[in-house]
């Protein structure tokens, strides 16, 4: 029983410390995904203000910026990895091709944004800012409203 006992208690601790890089790992990610997003919000409300000022040249290269953090999105969701404090939505796994098509959207708008901005195009650049969207509108909120936990449309 003693044994048993111990053989138990040893397995357990061997498999937590097995975890812990897993779990690390797992944070390591959410932080780099959080912070990529982060940076690209700050690039969308740059571009916002840049569009006011006709600041073309800041308009293209946020855009630019946003295009570049998104092409490599996806291997920041690597395949279980979630905690409390990541807004990921266990659906993006299950529906990974929904969620990579929600990428490529954001890629060629914000692509189509920079190109608008190199050519001066103010009616362009003004149709590609609102396709760009935000939170819960355009390329950006057709991804977050499928598979962001805080901005998931609630289905009844």
């Amino acid at each position: 029983m003693k044994k048993s006992l111990l053989s138990a208690r040893s397995a357990l601790m061997a498999t937590c410390l097995l975890l812990i890089p897993v779990l690390g790992f797992a944070q390591d990610v959410i932080m780099k995904r959080q912070d990529v997003m982060d940076s690209a919000d700050d690039a969308n409300k740059a571009i916002r203000a840049a569009v006011k000022q006709k600041d073309y040249a800041t308009i293209e290269d946020r855009a630019q910026e946003i295009a570049e953090s998104m092409r490599t999105l996806h291997e920041l969701f690597p395949k279980g990895s979630l905690a409390e404090k990541s807004e990921a939505h266990p659906d993006i796994w299950s529906k990974w091709d929904e969620f990579r098509k929600h990428q490529r959207t954001a890629i060629e708008t914000a692509e189509a944004l920079r190109k608008a901005a190199a050519t001066k195009d103010d009616a362009q650049v003004a149709v590609q800012v609102k396709a760009m969207g935000g939170m819960r509108t355009g390329a950006c909120g057709g991804c977050h409203l499928s598979f962001n936990k805080k901005r998931m449309k609630k289905t009844p």
